[in-house]
């Protein structure tokens, strides 16, 4: 019996080697965007190890947990609308170069925005059981460190699912202004 349908590693591969910078060296291989990386994970870990060391509590997770929905509702309805624009814009091209730059920018967005939708559906479990261990009917003094470390959780992975979905919007844009040739008084890359 086969879990592949289960496994997010592609997802995690695709979201790697859409953090890879384009403009390749002599040798023509791209290279790691340290700057992307640092952006991501460092502001999470320092959360979580703050939040650990000071102790905070999600006092309404609730509110994390329905946000964290409408992540999962908005990204998969967004993916259905960037499949089929990269199918129109394979069509319109005929699958050339000329198209390519665009087709990228969508490739990475959708790479950054399925991983975004995984992490927060692998968020939701961590919200409830933060739910149920932050609230008063959770009474445990051996189990202490439960809703100190899903609130480090929770506060961590909400900060990167929102670092995450920010990356996305700018792609989002590039995408957009490339296939459709935004002029160059309202397009943002053009510098006045």
């Amino acid at each position: 019996m086969s879990t592949d349908r289960f496994s997010p590693f592609d997802l995690l591969r695709a979201h790697r080697k859409a953090l890879r910078n384009r403009a390749y060296n002599r040798e023509g291989e791209s290279h790691v965007d340290a700057v992307a990386w640092a952006v991501l994970l460092l502001p999470p870990v320092a959360v979580f190890s703050a939040s650990m060391w000071r102790s905070w509590r999600v006092t309404d997770p609730q509110t994390m947990l329905a946000g964290v929905a409408l992540i999962i509702g908005g990204g998969l309805a967004a993916f259905g609308q960037l499949a089929s624009w990269r199918g129109r814009l394979s069509d319109k091209a005929g699958g050339g170069a000329s198209a390519k730059p665009e087709r990228d920018s969508i490739d990475e967005a959708t790479a950054h925005l399925l991983w975004a939708t995984w992490v927060a559906v692998f968020t939701t479990p961590l919200l409830v059981v933060t739910a149920e261990t932050t609230s008063d009917r959770f009474d445990s003094a051996r189990l202490e460190w439960i809703p100190r470390v899903a609130s480090a959780l929770s506060f961590s992975l909400g900060l990167y699912l929102l670092l995450v979905l920010g990356m996305v919007v700018p792609k989002l844009y590039d995408a957009y202004a490339r296939a459709y040739k935004v002029p160059a008084e309202l397009d943002g890359h053009v510098k006045d």
